[in-house]
Formats: C-alpha cells, sequence, structure tokens
C-alpha cells in the first residue's frame, strides 16, 4: 500500500505466484473521500512494490 502524499488516494498492490508460470494480482487506486475504487492495470501480473513518484505537486 502507498498513500498520495497530497491528495486522498491510496494504491493497492495485491498478487500471488505459483511458483511456476502461473501470476495473479492487480493495482487499485481507492479514492479515501469517495470510496470508488479503479483497477490500474489491465492484464498485468502480480504487483510486487507500490510506490508514488511526485513530480511538479504545490
Amino acid at each position: 500500500m502507498a498513500f498520495h502524499p497530497k491528495v486522498p488516494l491510496v494504491a493497492i498492490g495485491t498478487g500471488s505466484y505459483d511458483g511456476g508460470h502461473f501470476f495473479e494480482g492487480e493495482l487499485l487506486l481507492v479514492h479515501l473521500e469517495s470510496g470508488q475504487v479503479t483497477s490500474a492495470l489491465h492484464g498485468a501480473p502480480e504487483v510486487l512494490e507500490v510506490a508514488w513518484e511526485v513530480r511538479g505537486w504545490r
């Protein structure tokens, strides 16, 4: 999980690996005020790490 430093948003990465060729997971973006959940990756394998890179935020 990674909380955005300026916006009420959290990124949640999930994933699992069976030790062979099967990966499963997703990256969810959750708006903390509205509760809206958006899947950010489509057809991607597991998420191993989540972090925000903020450029130009004031």
